[in-house]
């Protein structure tokens, strides 16, 4: 939230024209959110492992001590609500902030929290006996099990229900 008090209530981008280094997800100074979190890592990501060339795994301290490093490149444990990151806008104009995710947790793909269950590129996690965290806009944290997201799997529009659309794209 306070990312939102330095750039004019806009909603956390996925990435700026700066490049990969500037990605939500990066734990260098010039992404969006590690000078908020006082997470400084060259190589790091936010909520990842990060293996490099030399071998070296690379954590930050945002990291859910619920999960482990599976072995490959970077693994990713958070995402940001593909709606949010992809289309920023202003928190203030949220429709129902209390009910639109903002981050969740994924399943070591992406930094993507998708409406798509069972979309490979984009899985969701469920690392917390079969049930997941998500920040919601207004800032508070639930957690909750896949049944209770609305995916588009089981609801055919999902993604343009209060959980995953921050304001009605359609007006």
């Amino acid at each position: 939230l306070l990312y939102q008090n330095d750039n004019d209530d806009f909603s956390v981008p996925y990435g700026n024209s700066a490049g990969a280094i500037s990605m939500w997800y990066t734990a260098t100074a010039a992404s969006s959110l590690s000078p908020y979190l006082g997470v400084n890592v060259s190589s790091g990501r936010l909520g990842a492992f990060v293996k490099n060339s030399a071998g070296t795994v690379i954590t930050t301290p945002i990291l859910c001590p619920s999960v482990s490093f599976g072995g490959s490149g970077t693994e990713y444990f958070y995402g940001i609500n593909y709606k949010v990151g992809m289309y920023p806008f202003r928190i203030s104009s949220a429709q129902y902030p209390s009910m639109c995710s903002y981050f969740g947790e994924t399943a070591a793909v992406n930094p993507v929290f998708f409406y798509k269950r069972l979309d490979a590129t984009y899985p969701p996690g469920f690392p917390h006996d079969n049930t997941t965290n998500v920040v919601f806009l207004d800032g508070h944290v639930q957690n909750m099990r896949s049944q209770e997201i609305p995916f588009e799997e089981v609801l055919g529009r999902a993604r343009w229900t209060k959980f995953w659309a921050p304001i009605d794209w359609d007006r």
